[in-house]
């Protein structure tokens, strides 16, 4: 990473932290320059509230988009087998009538 990158800016105090993390009352945990990646947090307060009443944010898995994809790959091949089996298995039926 450069040394004159906005993170690096921003671990020195050189920089402002995102407009995000103001609004949202959130907090520069940890940054990791060799991994290129900063880690925050927000305190979860009404304004988080959708109108059905859930708080937004509450993130526990956080996959990398590798396993991601991987994960709604083996979802939809198990959706398009079963509803192929599913017309399969009709039309098995129909043609033993």
């Amino acid at each position: 990473m450069h040394t004159d990158s906005y993170f690096i800016r921003l671990q020195q105090g050189k920089a402002e932290p995102p407009p995000v993390t103001t609004t949202l009352g959130g907090a520069i945990r940890r940054f990791d320059r060799d991994a290129g990646t900063l880690e925050s947090s927000y305190q979860a307060t009404s304004e988080f509230l959708n109108p059905a009443g859930q708080v937004q944010g509450l993130i526990h898995d956080i996959p990398s988009c590798a396993e991601l994809v991987s994960r709604i790959m083996r979802d939809a091949e198990a959706i398009v087998r079963e509803r192929f089996e599913g017309m399969l298995s009709g039309a098995r039926r129909q043609a033993a009538e």
